[in-house]
Formats: C-alpha cells, sequence, structure tokens
C-alpha cells in the first residue's frame, strides 16, 4: 500500500513538473506580455489610464506611517520617492502630449509643493541635522538632486508657458541649480554625499541630470562642470569589469564601499537618459549584459553581479530571491523603453504584470502588490521619454 502511494505521488510530482513550467511558459507569459506592445508605444490611452490610476494617491495626504520598512528613514524615503516619481510622471506625459497640460500642470505642482513641506523633508533632515534648503556647506544629494530633476522638468514643461520670474518652483529650480553646480566645482571628486560621509552613484546621476534638464529649459549651452563630470563618473563610479554602475562610494577617496547593484545602475541609467543618451546607452547594454535573464520566458534581473555572492536585498532592491530583485525588473523596464529594446521590455512587462497584479480598467491603471511608491515607479517608468525623442523637447 505504501509503495502504491508513493508512486501515485510520484507520478503527481512529475506531471506537476512537467505541466506547471509548461502552463507557465505558453498560457500565463503570453497573457501577461499581450499588453507590452501598447505600453511600449506611445499610447495615448494607456497613459490616461495610468494617470488617473496615480490621482488616488496624489489626491490622498500620505506620510510616513503609511509605510512600513521598519525605518525612519526608508519610510521617509519612500514617501518623498512616492511624490517624486507622481510628479515625474505626469510631467512626462504632458510633454509627449502637450493637450495633456492643462489636466496635469495642476497635480504636478501638487505633488512637487509636497515634496517641499517639512514632513517630508524630515528624513533629509533628521540626517543632516538641517534643512536641505539652507544652501549652506552639506551637499543633500539624496533629496537636492532627485527634487531638482523633478523642478527641472517642469521647469522644462513650462519654459515658454509662464512667468519665470514669479514661479516659486522655477525660482527654487535655479537656486537649487546653482548651488549643486557650485557644491560640484568644490568637490574633489566631482560627486556629492548623499548622507554625510555616504556618497551613492545614483544619487549623483540624479544631481547632474537635473542640472543638464535645467540648462535645458533656460537654453544654456552645456556648463564644463557637466562635461567633465562623465569622465569622473567613468573613474569612479563605473565597475571597470562590468562597465555598471558602483552602488557606493567612500566619501574621502572614491574607493569601492559597495559592489555594483541592479537597482541602482538601472535607476542611474533612467536619470542619465535626460544629461546624456549615448553614455546612458551605453551603461544599459552593459547592464542588460551583466544583470538580465529570461526564466520560462519572463525577464528577471540579478540585484547583483555574477562575481558576487547574492545578498538578501535592501530597501532599494526590494526582497532579492534567487538572487533576483523586485526593484530592479521595474527600472530596467523603463530604461529598455527609452532605448528601443522591445524584446527585453516585453518579458520584462509580463514579469511585472504577473508579479504587480496588474489591475486594469476603463479609466484606471494600478499595481496592486506595490502600494503607491510601485505605483508611482511604474508610471515614471512607463512614461520614459525615449532617447531618440529627447531632443525634441527645446
Amino acid at each position: 500500500m505504501k509503495k502504491q502511494k508513493f508512486i501515485t505521488f510520484a507520478k503527481i510530482l512529475l506531471i506537476s513538473l512537467i505541466t506547471i513550467p509548461f502552463c507557465i511558459r505558453f498560457l500565463s507569459v503570453p497573457f501577461a506580455q499581450k499588453d507590452a506592445t501598447n505600453y511600449f508605444t506611445v499610447n495615448h490611452e494607456n497613459y490616461r489610464q495610468m494617470a488617473n490610476g496615480m490621482d488616488y494617491w496624489i489626491d490622498k495626504k500620505m506620510g510616513r506611517e503609511h509605510f512600513n520598512t521598519g525605518s525612519q528613514r526608508f519610510d521617509g524615503e519612500w514617501l518623498f520617492g512616492t511624490y517624486l516619481m507622481t510628479a515625474i510622471g505626469y510631467t512626462q506625459e504632458a510633454l509627449i502630449f502637450p493637450e495633456m497640460y492643462d489636466k496635469n500642470i495642476g497635480k504636478i505642482k501638487t505633488a512637487l509643493e509636497a515634496i517641499n513641506t517639512e514632513s517630508i523633508q524630515k528624513f533629509d533632515f533628521e540626517a543632516w541635522g538641517e534643512s536641505p534648503l539652507t544652501f549652506k556647506t552639506s551637499d543633500h544629494a539624496a533629496y537636492l538632486g532627485y527634487y531638482n530633476l523633478a523642478l527641472s522638468l517642469y521647469h522644462l514643461l513650462n519654459k515658454n508657458k509662464i512667468n519665470k520670474e514669479t514661479d516659486e518652483l522655477i525660482i527654487l529650480n535655479t537656486k537649487i541649480s546653482k548651488f549643486l553646480e557650485k557644491r560640484l566645482i568644490l568637490s574633489p571628486l566631482k560627486m556629492l554625499l548623499s548622507y554625510p560621509k555616504e556618497i551613492y552613484s545614483v544619487d549623483n546621476c540624479a544631481v547632474i541630470s537635473s542640472l543638464a534638464v535645467f540648462e535645458k529649459a533656460t537654453n544654456q549651452p552645456q556648463s564644463e562642470i557637466i562635461s567633465t563630470w562623465f569622465d569622473a563618473c567613468r573613474e569612479v563610479c563605473m565597475d571597470p569589469k562590468t562597465g555598471t554602475l558602483i552602488q557606493a562610494l567612500h566619501w574621502q577617496d572614491a574607493s569601492l564601499v559597495e559592489y555594483p547593484r541592479a537597482s541602482g545602475t538601472f535607476l542611474g541609467i533612467y536619470f542619465l537618459s535626460f544629461a546624456h543618451p549615448e553614455f546612458a546607452k551605453e551603461l544599459y547594454e552593459n547592464a542588460r549584459d551583466e544583470f538580465f535573464t529570461t526564466v520560462l520566458g519572463l525577464g528577471a534581473v540579478r540585484e547583483y553581479t555574477r562575481d558576487v555572492p547574492a545578498g538578501l536585498g535592501d530597501i532599494d532592491s526590494g526582497p532579492v530571491v534567487f538572487g533576483f530583485g523586485l526593484s530592479p525588473i521595474g527600472f530596467m523596464l523603463g530604461c529598455a523603453r527609452i532605448f528601443d529594446d522591445e524584446q527585453t521590455f516585453s518579458s520584462l512587462f509580463g514579469t511585472c504584470y504577473i508579479g504587480g497584479a496588474a489591475v486594469k480598467s476603463e479609466d484606471r491603471f494600478n499595481w496592486s502588490t506595490g502600494g503607491s511608491i510601485g505605483d508611482a515607479v511604474m508610471f515614471g517608468m512607463l512614461t520614459t521619454i525615449k532617447a531618440k525623442d529627447w531632443e525634441k523637447f527645446k
């Protein structure tokens, strides 16, 4: 009897091992990827549905209590990131579809003004012991770099629409840009500190891109500090073996503190696409070769390089399972779209569709499992401006 039960169990297990991968590969994957082409292209209806999905969050007054990372700083970063990526997503949509300007401009300003409040600045204030807008001698790259990119994009969107001398957000954008440029000039490494004695490559990608977009919005030629920064990035931020971005650098001599990570690399590539599309594409191709693979037709992204033992992940990567991270999938999705890599985009979209539990109705599109920060990141990544189109925005 026991032998018969064992044989029956073995048959069931064998059938399962055969049929489950088969069903995933030939049934679930095609279903999950069926809308990928629509989101890869510039589809007005999809943009509208995603924007409507973000309206729920922008109309909701959120605070740290809406997040549960286990860290006050990370809760604050997620709150900051939600408003940031929401503002950027709405702005990208309005740049691509000018007819959406009137509908989006109020929501963009709401998100940007929320970022400029003590409750959202608190994570940075607690680290530095001063407001990020004191403009003294502390870099505040984790706040100012990201916020300034969103402000610079807002500035670009409005360059021919409003009085720049009276718009408070554009005035703030100008102040931050001048401060960040001054801090970069004074920095021996040409890299700014995110927090005291902490330098992160991705945060500096946000800093330099915010300055590049600011110059574009103000019709200025590229400054020397921006053009020379990319040489500094190659020297101190790029891993010589893989050509990907080193995660963290020593604040005094730029020696390695943390090995390259997919989450930081792909987010950095997204930022750099605004400043130097050719350089960003080079990084993207390096990172794709190093981190990307497919499993049963679904895109997967290793969080760590091949020669580094996989960790458990952190707040930036999300959980890492068998070496594969969650956050880098979303960031790489946006990068694949920027550089017209449709095959990679489709495989990653399928993974996001299943893992994010996409919910789509006639009017809205949201991702069930990611909460506000997941929705905001995906909104930003699925409204990215393609590199070939970036020069159109003048």
